[in-house]
């Protein structure tokens, strides 16, 4: 499992560094990405909810390389806050369990319309790596634990996502909504998922405008 998680934190630093390449050379609009979401913890039912909604926070950067007016790939590399929340009212009892990841999604945007600008689809997949965990119980208002999760001897610390996306560009801005689920499980015995669904924003950068050789000469010997 570490041979896995390892070739796919090299395959997945390798897509980020085409990107990067792809972004000095002046093709790529990019710029920072934040936004938050709900989230929760279902055993296995894809883009089922279980539970209360628990609230995360994300931030990274987005590089949106256009193929076309219509079609791009999207690289990210985000840090999100994730887990479940858990009342029993009839004990009072609440149990929060938060998880943050690394991910590096790639996805495919379409937009709507022949303009780029306007309404896109987005889909793809989400590789994620835990960084930490913590599970905190409350009853009554009273805290009864508080424990971060040792994460040194634990092998199912990556997982896999499919997300989907649906979302809105205008110039320098771009909102987006996306929901994402997880299809590797990280509990080997419970058979856990993520399941979040987040609005996100980023402010992007757009490429510099090519300039014609002939006319760049011009320009200097007229």
């Amino acid at each position: 499992m570490r041979l896995i998680v390892c070739n796919t934190l090299r395959a997945s630093s390798l897509a980020l560094l085409i990107g990067l390449a792809t972004c000095a050379s002046g093709q790529t609009h990019h710029g920072p990405r934040l936004g938050a979401g709900i989230s929760t913890i279902n055993a296995g039912q894809f883009f089922q909810w279980t539970g209360q909604a628990k609230f995360g926070l994300l931030a990274g950067y987005s590089l949106d390389n256009k193929l076309n007016d219509q079609i791009s790939i999207l690289w990210e590399l985000l840090y999100a806050s994730k887990g479940s929340l858990v009342r029993n009212a009839q004990i009072e009892q609440t149990v929060r369990t938060s998880l943050n990841y690394v991910e590096m999604p790639l996805m495919l945007k379409v937009s709507m319309n022949k303009d780029p600008q306007g309404l896109f689809l987005s889909a793809g997949g989400i590789f994620g790596y835990l960084v930490n965990g913590r599970q905190r119980t409350t009853q009554s208002g009273q805290e009864l634990s508080n424990v971060e999760f040792d994460l040194s001897e634990n092998n199912r610390r990556a997982q896999v996502l499919l997300a989907i996306g649906l979302g809105y560009e205008l110039d320098h801005f771009e909102v987006e909504l996306r929901g994402e689920n997880s299809i590797t499980p990280f509990d080997a015995l419970l058979r856990q998922q993520n399941l979040t669904i987040g609005l996100h924003f980023t402010y992007r950068f757009h490429p510099k405008p090519e300039v014609d050789e002939d006319d760049e000469s011009d320009a200097y010997y007229p």
